[in-house]
């Protein structure tokens, strides 16, 4: 199984884990939304490091639905300009290394 562009099922492990470098658990998010998993969501890990925007957004189930899946998630993110990270700001206000 893949890592990327699959859903998963966040477990302990996975809501504790260090991602994009932070504290343990801290940076386990949607990058759309903001919603911030627990043991039991549906998430996956977006796939974006073959385009300009980069980052492999995490996603949620209902961010997904909303943007059309796994390519229209990849759209909005490429597509992303000051104006949209504003709005999704979600993914970049959060502090990558905690308090």
């Amino acid at each position: 199984m893949s890592f990327f562009n699959e859903f998963h099922i966040a477990d302990e492990k996975t809501c504790k884990a260090r991602w994009s470098c932070g504290k343990p658990g801290l940076l386990f998010f949607c990058a759309f939304c903001g919603y911030k998993f627990v043991v039991g969501d549906e998430y996956r890990v977006t796939y974006t490091n073959d385009t300009d925007a980069g980052g492999n957004p995490l996603t949620c189930r209902p961010c997904d639905t909303k943007f059309g899946g796994l390519d229209g998630c990849r759209k909005v993110w490429i597509e992303m300009n000051e104006e949209y990270r504003t709005k999704f700001k979600y993914f970049y206000y959060r502090d990558l290394y905690g308090d």
